[in-house]
């Protein structure tokens, strides 16, 4: 062996430094956000649930009251769905397998049918009243399909009903309410260098505004972000698995710089949980986790974080409240991210934030069914609100 061939062996004998890729603090997509990637940015959900819907909606301010019309539009549709669609909340003796086509088919057939014959008979109902009566004859028709194949599903031996079910039952659901849902992958929404990290984010759906009347100019405003609870993720209670979410692959996600399983304490400079928006007092630090985590996983509430924090950004001109739903099957969250402008400004100047005056909460209700006539009231009267928010789009 020559003296040079030694040398070339020798030196490439020698190991190399490997240098490890630069980790991100956070995935560049919102979907495969946890909470600890939303208290990276310090958005923390609120200890507890607030009592009612309207404790949370009511946060969002710049309400007006429900018009004339609006009120009309309600009585409609809440005179035609005094039912409970649950086999828990009716006294009748029908199985699990038999509720649906000897129960609640009949009820259903006959409120569809008493809707298209008073359509008949009163030729002179308003423009209100007809419009109400079609939502409602399209939710009716979504609901029964729900209700066949999960009753097809039961006697098949089959446990979840498919994702996609939910989805068209909550679209007919937000429609009869008179707000108009878009697919939130049609106008995605974008961070550039949010702690560093280019970030996006799709929305299962958004609400937006829908007028009322047929006089009045249309004027669109996306008003609320939605976050559907996929049957694939990990929810409380049920074994844990990462899931990576089919709207941002994997080749292209972000490296964290933690484990994905690992979850840090929840610990926070609390504000005041009732104080006014603008306020920022702080008394201390509180470890806890967030109630709302008893219902569902952590991963649903990071995305949900994530997801909203992109959208104040986008469409929350001039207001730092960005109001929220989250969708559990049939149930409901309202949520509602309180954020400072001070607070976001240097999220975006990329400045380090403060760990007692930068802190913004999500508030969110306790869940309500749309299953079940109580709770369905409720829903009716707190989506309809949505469409009452001062809120406009910065686009």
């Amino acid at each position: 062996m020559s003296k040079n061939q030694a040398h070339t062996l020798l030196v490439s004998n020698v190991k190399r430094q490997r240098h490890k890729p630069k980790r991100s603090v956070i995935p560049n997509c919102v979907s495969q956000w946890k909470r600890k990637h939303a208290e990276k940015v310090n958005i923390y959900y609120n200890e507890s649930y607030y009592t009612t819907v309207s404790d949370v909606v009511i946060k969002k301010g710049n309400l007006t009251e429900f018009t004339i019309e609006q009120e009309q539009y309600m009585s409609t549709l809440k005179s035609h769905l005094h039912f409970d669609a649950t086999l828990q909340n009716n006294p009748c003796q029908f199985a699990t397998h038999e509720f649906y086509s000897k129960h609640m088919k009949p009820n259903l057939d006959s409120i569809r049918k008493k809707i298209k014959s008073s359509d008949e008979e009163n030729s002179n109902d308003s423009y209100i009243d007809v419009m109400a009566k079609v939502h409602v004859d399209d939710f009716l028709s979504e609901l029964s399909e729900y209700l066949l194949i999960s009753e097809q599903q039961y006697i098949d031996g089959t446990c979840e009903v498919a994702d996609g079910l939910y989805s068209q039952l909550f679209y007919a659901f937000a429609t009869m309410c008179h707000l108009r849902p878009r697919f939130g992958g049609t106008a995605p929404s974008f961070w550039q260098g949010l702690l560093g990290v280019d970030v996006t984010s799709n929305p299962d759906f958004r609400l937006c505004t829908k007028s009322m009347s047929h006089r009045e100019k249309e004027e669109e405003s996306n008003i609320c972000t939605v976050t559907f609870v996929k049957k694939k993720q990990a929810v409380k209670n049920q074994p844990k698995k990462r899931y990576i979410e089919s709207s941002c692959s994997s080749s292209v996600s972000s490296s964290t710089e933690e484990s994905p399983d690992e979850e840090p304490v929840h610990k926070r400079h609390r504000r005041s949980s009732l104080g006014s928006s603008d306020s920022s007092s702080v008394y201390g630090y509180e470890i806890f986790t967030p109630e709302i985590e008893e219902d569902l996983d952590r991963n649903v509430l990071g995305r949900h974080a994530g997801e909203l924090l992109l959208d104040v950004r986008k469409y929350a001109m001039g207001n730092d409240k960005m109001p929220g739903i989250i969708v559990n099957g049939t149930k409901v969250y309202f949520t509602l991210l309180d954020i400072t402008s001070h607070h976001m400004i240097k999220l975006y100047q990329r400045k380090e934030l403060d760990k007692e005056k930068d802190v913004a909460t999500i508030y969110y209700s306790r869940p309500l069914d749309i299953l079940v006539e109580e709770d369905r009231i409720l829903l009716i009267e707190n989506f309809m609100r949505l469409n009452n928010f001062q809120f406009h789009s910065k686009d």
